[in-house]
This record gives C-alpha cells, structure tokens and sequence, in this order.
C-alpha cells in the first residue's frame, strides 16, 4: 500500500498572484522589511519556510501576525482562489485506493475549506502550520502512523523536497506548475519531476496497478 502526501500551494492552487498582492501586503502591514515582492517569498521557499524566514531576520510572531491578516483580508475580499485543472480529481481518485494527506505551511481552517468548495474528498488530515512548522516533523507524525508502508510526496519547491528527504519519505515528486521551476526543483534532487498535471495523474493511477512496489 502507498500512502501519498501532498503539499498545498503550487500543487493544488495557484497562489502566487494573490500573495503578491495580499500577502506580502500583509508583511509590510506589521513590519517585516524582507518580505515586498513575490520573489522574496520564492526564495524563502527554497528551504523550510519558518526557518528562512528566521535566517533572514523576520521574527516568527509577525510573520504569524502577517499571515492572520492575510487570511482575513482574502475572505473579506472574497478571493477566488485558482485550482490546477486535474489535480482535484488526481486527489480524490487516489484517496479512494491511499491514504492521503495533506502537509502544508498554509492554515488549516483555509485549505479545510478550499477542500470542501472543490468537493475533494478522502484527505484524512490537513498538517497546517498550526500543528507544527517543520514539515519534517508533520511527516514524521504521519509516517508513524503507517509504519512499513512506501510513501509518496508530492511538492513544488526545493524547500518541500528537502523536507520531504530528510523525513525519510521513499519517493519525492516535484512539479514545476508551483512556486519554483524545473530548475530550481532539480537543486533539490527529486526522484520525479513533472511538468504536465496528466503526468502527475498517470503516475499516480500506475501506484494502484502495482500496489506492492
């Protein structure tokens, strides 16, 4: 039996727009100075998230600050917020045959209900930043819990992958429809790198043929 994590933004949902304007609006809001373009927030990506930010300087408590008012400000204004055509149904196909979670930096009451809008069903945790900051750890709490089986993780930055690695997880996939390209993703030496929504799709579906490899 596999079991499948997924990551969230860049995988599922296309927020790099909508960061850009809101979240690092956001940042700016409670002061923290190395955060004003989208490419400030691609680079932080390239390694575990909190811990870049605490590299360079951002103190964790605004950073939570910025993302409270981020959250906040996206419902109020009612952002719609794109999904990557296939993913969705990639998602609950194989949450059907695996068991599947979702490991992401993001809050979890946001993706719990970008979830329930796109009908995804089977996701059987949501591992927000709310649980825990390092993805590491989330993986390990979830890893736990299937002792012995293979798992799959799927991501979009250096930053996930190498997280991904250093939990132990047995197959990285990166895809380059997310936050960081093909060759930033390759820095992070994932075992698979796609490109196209149905290559992700027609791996996966292959997992469920050959369920003891």
């Amino acid at each position: 039996m596999a079991l499948i994590l997924w990551d969230y933004d860049g995988v599922l949902v296309n927020t790099i727009e909508i960061e850009d304007k809101y979240f690092t609006a956001a940042c700016r809001e409670v002061g923290i100075e190395q955060i004003h373009t989208c490419e400030d927030l691609v680079k932080l990506s390239q390694g575990n998230f909190y811990e870049e930010c605490i590299k360079v300087g951002i103190d964790i408590e605004k950073m939570e600050a910025a993302i409270h008012i981020f959250e906040k400000r996206i419902k109020e204004l009612n952002c719609q917020i794109p999904i990557f055509q296939g993913v969705p149904e990639i998602m609950v196909d194989t949450a059907r045959w695996f068991p599947s979670y979702i490991i992401t930096s993001n809050t979890e009451t946001l993706v719990a209900e970008k979830l329930k809008k796109e009908h995804i069903l089977g996701i059987r945790e949501i591992l927000g930043y709310e649980f825990e900051k390092s993805k590491v750890k989330k993986i390990e709490y979830v890893k736990a819990l299937y002792p012995g089986e293979k798992i799959y993780f799927i991501g979009d930055t250096s930053g996930d992958i190498l997280e991904a690695k250093a939990s132990g997880v047995d197959v990285t996939i990166g895809v380059s429809w997310g936050w960081h390209t093909v060759e930033v993703l390759s820095q992070a030496n994932p075992d698979y790198i796609f490109n196209e929504v149905s290559q992700l799709r027609d791996f996966l579906y292959s997992l469920f043929e050959r369920p003891n490899e």
